[in-house]
């Protein structure tokens, strides 16, 4: 599934999301992209996903963010993020936070090896 934004694949253990570089994080579009990679991983038979993004602009204030964990455990993935952001350490920690006590696991790494361990995928 591709859009100007973003590019999703079926890679054989997991969901690979890769953003465009300067790809934006609005809440209003986080429910259809959500919505995308949960059936990507329904295609797939498998609930892992891995998102990678250069430069990645952050737009969420503090309950934004909380509203985005909430969105992203409604949906049981086990996310992996690989990006360079805007967002602080305090944000990514507030946003695995929401989503894990939701159970829906969500995690930043700073390499794709990392991401892919946590995943336990190759």
């Amino acid at each position: 599934m591709e859009n100007a934004d973003y590019k999703i694949s079926i890679q054989p253990d997991y969901v690979l999301v890769e953003r465009a570089k300067g790809y934006e994080v609005v809440l209003h579009e986080m429910p259809a992209l959500l919505a995308k990679v949960s059936a990507a991983c329904r295609d797939a038979g498998s609930k892992k996903v891995l998102i990678l993004g250069p430069g990645t602009k952050v737009r969420l204030g503090t309950l934004d963010i909380f509203d985005l964990g909430e969105q992203i455990a409604d949906f049981h993935l086990q996310i992996a993020i690989v990006e360079s952001h805007d967002a602080s350490a305090d944000d990514e920690s507030f946003l695995e936070t929401v989503a894990f006590n939701r159970g829906g696991p969500i995690q930043f790494f700073s390499t794709e090896a990392e991401a892919k361990d946590w995943l336990a995928v190759s």
